[in-house]
């Protein structure tokens, strides 16, 4: 499964060293509060969607691949993920404070 395996990599010296680095730089753009909801395009396997659950955000995961949305709902069942393109949101307009991409890069919007 190559989502297992993608996830896994994040258990390595150098994607834990990678993904700390990576949620601290986000954290640090989008100087979050508790409860600010925040969409996670390109969740994949929900790494990062777990990550900022965990900082106290409201947070949903959407990604195109069905694999990877299997795999992050059986691994966060906890979090709601959709499967959608960053191009055309399932999401009413302003349903998000913030969104954050797989490319490092975060923004205020209104979704």
């Amino acid at each position: 499964m190559y989502a297992a395996r993608y996830d896994a990599w994040y258990g390595t010296e150098r994607g834990a060293w990678i993904s700390e680095r990576e949620t601290r730089l986000l954290l640090r753009l989008l100087r979050p509060s508790p409860g600010i909801s925040l969409l996670d395009v390109g969740s994949g396997t929900g790494h990062f969607t777990r990550r900022f659950a965990d900082f106290g955000l409201r947070v949903t995961g959407l990604d195109p691949d069905p694999e990877m949305l299997h795999f992050a709902r059986h691994k966060h069942r906890d979090l709601p993920f959709t499967q959608g393109h960053a191009l055309n949101l399932p999401f009413s307009e302003q349903s998000f404070d913030f969104a954050a991409g797989a490319q490092l890069c975060s923004f205020p919007m209104a979704l």
